[in-house]
């Protein structure tokens, strides 16, 4: 005799078949291995809706408490569109800023919202390594630079801050600010790009100066990352070697910092002929 399988719905059909002849439901749920209160469930959900209340229900709640607002929704779905650039956390920040919205939707939020509007390709997440260090690193401090930090600390005393160190739940370490934000806090990356950045670009004429009401011109290849390759540059013209640049850019492979400033490397023709004119200037003329 060939075995039949059931589908979820059969067996469930014969279970409150089986309760309407006259079985108990204990009896019932001791031989499909599932408690009491289910069977009753699926006798109700029968006499309610038939067979079609005996089929899978969806296990969405029927609402979330911290869920946003379809406004908020709205609104940054706007912003994204205004804005193609803009990443989720320039977003909550602007958000945060305008004070338009509230409360304020976080940047794994507006993440979220932006993926289940299309408007990003959601991204493979990366396994957390807390053994990164490229926020930290240590740097020769040229005279200069160190008298011009001296008169900033002077007009602009640091601030101490504390918080965990390297890891997120790591223990509370106090540090000192040498730059901070107009409220004394931390600098953010998108206030300086429109409050200091680009002021200065277009004051430089490297930037157009915007109409009154609106925002500077995107200008990525003169973004604040144009600062390292100037300084890569800079090191590489006074004749610093590659493993020494990529110890001070944060390279964990020389290699790579060869591959994306090798263009920069002053040209090594003319030190090639005074080294082999060195050699043969030891060399008797009649040799």
């Amino acid at each position: 005799m060939a075995l039949v399988e059931l589908s979820v719905v059969e067996q469930r059909y014969r279970a409150v078949l089986a309760v309407l002849a006259g079985a108990t439901v204990t009896e019932v749920a001791a031989q499909l291995g599932v408690s009491r209160q289910t069977v009753s469930g699926w006798k109700s959900r029968y006499a309610a809706a038939g067979l079609a209340g005996l089929a899978d229900r969806s296990r969405r709640p029927a609402s979330c408490p911290h869920q946003v607002s379809a406004e908020v929704e709205a609104t940054v779905c706007e912003l994204r569109r205004k804005h193609p650039r803009w990443g989720p956390r320039r977003i909550a920040h602007v958000l945060e800023r305008s004070g338009t919205v509230a409360p304020v939707p976080s940047r794994m939020t507006v993440y979220r919202i932006l993926v289940r509007h299309g408007l990003v390709e959601p991204g493979v997440r990366r396994r957390k390594r807390w053994d990164y260090k490229r926020w930290q690193r240590d740097v020769p401090l040229p005279g200069p630079v160190a008298d011009a930090l001296r008169v900033h600390m002077k007009r602009f005393p640091p601030v101490e801050i504390t918080l965990p160190w390297k890891v997120a739940d790591g223990p509370p370490v106090t540090k000192r600010l040498i730059f901070t934000g107009p409220r004394g806090g931390h600098v953010w990356r998108t206030s300086l790009n429109e409050e200091a950045w680009k002021p200065a670009l277009a004051a430089a004429g490297v930037i157009p100066v915007p109409e009154r009401g609106r925002q500077y011109a995107e200008s990525r290849e003169n973004g604040m990352h144009a600062l390292r390759h100037f300084y890569a540059s800079v090191l590489l013209d006074a004749g610093e070697n590659i493993k020494a640049l990529a110890e001070y850019l944060g390279h964990s492979d020389p290699g790579l910092t060869l591959r994306v400033y090798a263009h920069l490397m002053p040209s090594s023709q003319e030190r090639t002929r005074k080294a082999v004119a060195a050699i043969f200037e030891t060399v008797p003329p009649e040799v």
